[in-house]
């Protein structure tokens, strides 16, 4: 009886992996676990901000995470570097835009990417995207044909480099469902 209940709590263990629902378009770096498996290391993030509504680079948005800041130049570019691999909450904010702040951000030794649309301030979304990498927690290594479902009935399987995307989604909350065989199941 004690190893039939010790089954069941290693299926309910997980790590956070986020998506991150950012206004007119949601992006994420997924993570999914392998059973036991625990993120160690250094972490470096990157990315770029755009406008949402243009696709326009944008310059001087405030990036923070967790109280560390800096702030994208004239490329839209941000980069934090000697990051201890682990969870975060990052926040990207600029005068005539909606500030996005995106929680439970998991990142892996290594670089991360998260790219950004911002909506300009009192201009409604009128479509979503999501997409992201699919990676073990462990090594870093992309997963490939990994299943990804949202909202239980849009379902895509990740490329051989982890990758998914899904467009034209309704802007607001989704239920997203990361499954591999061998990999704990996530559930955002």
């Amino acid at each position: 009886m004690a190893n039939m209940a010790e089954k069941t709590k290693e299926k309910q263990k997980g790590v956070p992996a986020p998506v991150i629902i950012l206004g007119a378009l949601a992006t994420g770096l997924i993570i999914l676990v392998s059973r036991g498996a625990k993120a160690a290391g250094t972490a470096t993030l990157r990315g770029v901000v755009r406008d949402n509504s243009t696709g326009a680079v944008l310059p001087d948005v405030l990036v923070t995470v967790d109280g560390k800041t800096t702030t994208t130049d004239s490329q839209g570019t941000y980069k934090f570097t000697g990051l201890a691999a682990g969870v975060y909450t990052i926040t990207f904010s600029k005068t005539g835009y909606d500030t996005v702040t995106a929680h439970d951000v998991n990142l892996v030794k290594g670089d991360n990417q998260l790219n950004v649309y911002l909506n300009p301030t009192g201009v409604p979304p009128t479509t979503a995207s999501l997409f992201g990498v699919v990676t073990d927690i462990q090594t870093g290594a992309p997963i490939p044909e990994a299943v990804v479902t949202v909202d239980s009935s849009i379902v895509q399987t990740t490329d051989s480099s982890g990758f998914y995307q899904f467009t034209e989604l309704t802007p607001g909350s989704h239920e997203v469902k990361f499954e591999k065989t061998g990999y704990n199941t996530e559930v955002r």
